[in-house]
């Protein structure tokens, strides 16, 4: 077996698609996961933003930050933040070492 770095293809994907997002994320998460470790979706109705977030948390990503559309969160770091849009910020579960710019890519074994 011969070792290969795996290299991600994205730092990040920004995602303003204007009602059509869910379709864009019809994929499987898991595998947008290994190529991608940001991902910022701008949600457009308030049942795009669940099942939008359901299916990142059930792939396995790190939601740390979301706001549903016409809301106003509380954040410890900005204060009262309003939402015309909602947003959805996650991280890739294959992505801990993300904000580590020296970090070095995974390994991946090829047959």
């Amino acid at each position: 077996t011969k070792i290969t770095k795996r290299k991600r293809v994205w730092d990040l994907i920004d995602i303003d698609a204007q009602g059509v997002e869910m379709e864009l994320l019809m994929g499987d998460l898991r595998q947008l996961a290994l190529d991608a470790c940001r991902l910022h979706v701008s949600t457009h109705s308030r049942e795009i933003h669940a099942a939008i977030l359901s299916r990142l948390l059930a792939a396995g990503w790190n939601v740390p930050f979301h706001c549903t559309f016409y809301s106003i969160m509380d954040s410890n770091v900005f204060g009262r933040f309003p939402c015309a849009d909602g947003h959805i910020s996650a991280i890739s579960p294959h992505c801990a070492d993300c904000d580590n710019q020296n970090s070095q890519p995974e390994l991946a074994a090829v047959a």
